[in-house]
């Protein structure tokens, strides 16, 4: 019992002093409308954390500008220490009535989260804060930092897509399909990187091509660039890439039928989930002929010694509309 209280007050100090510091930190931050940047990124984060309602700290952070740059790249450096791990894993123990709200959260980690929605704010106000962004995503010691690193340069838009880009086309680099994951939402910010994209469609890294493929589901740039990779994605040894590239595809709806045609093969997929995409992707972008039917030759492996015939292959009666 003494060294777990010795444990405990240790523990509480170690809390005391880092509130003490953090204190001390944040008043020299900027701030806006009587609030530091670490508490406009909290609320980013948790918004019912905001003690008025109608708080708009997007627009705080628009108003602190680029004088929060410095910190913002910071506060991404966050790595919680052994201390801290051990101290919310006591907590943890605690019933929920006798652990108040604010000791239960590790605030650090709300304001590194909150950084990386903060780039995405600013946009290209933040460019200044790209060298130092693609420091931190070579950083090969601590994956999430450099995960947080990515999904900010995906945030600042265009100027922050060069170090995202050395890395995707790095194939020592064990980051890349982090990479190519902080892109889906950069939009039309991204049609520069997407030649590099669709050459991760055919990577021998499993995780990097789906990841490619389903990106190319989720930016819809360039159909006439991109159906074709996810209609050649079809073929990719590992079904979950085909899975992935099926799906990519349905969001491109009527712009995919130059894909119809790898469809109708996919329909003889082993993988059942693989066949039940096609079916769902031919009635999304082709909704005027996706019941009919189409004749496909059987694989010699099904004729089992019996004369070669021809089967009629069709969507499945499962997701055929009912009719009156």
């Amino acid at each position: 019992m003494k060294a777990r209280s010795k444990t405990l007050l240790l523990l509480a100090g170690s809390v005391l002093a880092a509130m003490l510091v953090a204190v001390f930190l944040r008043s020299r931050e900027p701030a806006c409308d009587g609030r530091s940047l670490s508490e406009w990124l909290e609320i980013l984060v948790e918004p019912d954390w905001a003690d008025l309602p109608g708080v708009d700290s997007r627009l705080a952070i628009r108003k602190i500008g680029t004088n929060a740059l410095p910190y913002l790249a910071t506060f991404l450096t966050y790595e919680a220490p052994p201390w801290k791990s051990r101290f919310y894993r006591v907590l943890d123990q605690l019933p929920d009535a006798v652990v108040p709200e604010w000791l239960s959260v590790d605030r650090s980690e709300l304001r590194a989260m909150g950084s990386i929605k903060a780039f995405e704010i600013l946009g290209s106000m933040a460019s200044p804060a790209v060298p130092r962004l693609a420091v931190l995503l070579n950083n090969t010691t601590n994956k999430e930092l450099t995960c947080r690193a990515a999904f900010a340069l995906a945030g600042i838009g265009r100027q922050g897509l060069g170090p995202l880009l050395a890395v995707v086309t790095n194939r020592q680099s064990r980051l890349r399909a982090e990479c190519l994951s902080s892109m889906w939402t950069m939009g039309a910010e991204a049609l520069p990187a997407l030649p590099h994209i669709i050459q991760c469609v055919d990577d021998p890294d499993t995780a990097v091509a789906r990841t490619a493929v389903g990106l190319i589901g989720g930016l819809r740039l360039a159909p006439e660039q991109s159906v074709p990779a996810l209609a050649r994605s079809l073929t990719n040894a590992a079904p979950e890439v085909r899975h992935r590239a099926i799906r990519s595809l349905i969001r491109f709806k009527a712009e995919a039928r130059p894909a119809i045609p790898a469809l109708l093969v996919a329909l003889d997929d082993p993988f059942l989930s693989v066949r039940y995409a096609a079916t769902n992707a031919l009635r999304d972008i082709d909704p005027q002929g996706w019941g009919t039917t189409h004749s496909l030759p059987v694989p010699a492996t099904q004729t089992r010694g019996r004369r070669p015939r021809t089967r009629r292959v069709g969507v499945s009666r499962r997701f055929r509309p009912a009719t009156a």
